[in-house]
């Protein structure tokens, strides 16, 4: 089994988890791309764009 790299240079080998944890985050978006009923993640995102971005 292969590994996937994440942002923060680490790899991970549970690729189940990672499967399982982008398919709530994808059916959470659908449901409020807004993030509108989740403060946390809004500001969490929002943060990561501003650091994306160099803002």
């Amino acid at each position: 089994m292969g590994c996937l790299r994440r942002c923060d240079g680490s790899t991970t080998k549970n690729i189940k988890l990672v499967e399982a944890t982008r398919t709530e985050a994808d059916a959470l978006i659908e449901k409020d791309p807004d993030l509108s009923k989740h403060s946390a993640l809004a500001s969490l995102a929002r943060r990561g764009e501003r650091d994306l971005h160099g803002e």
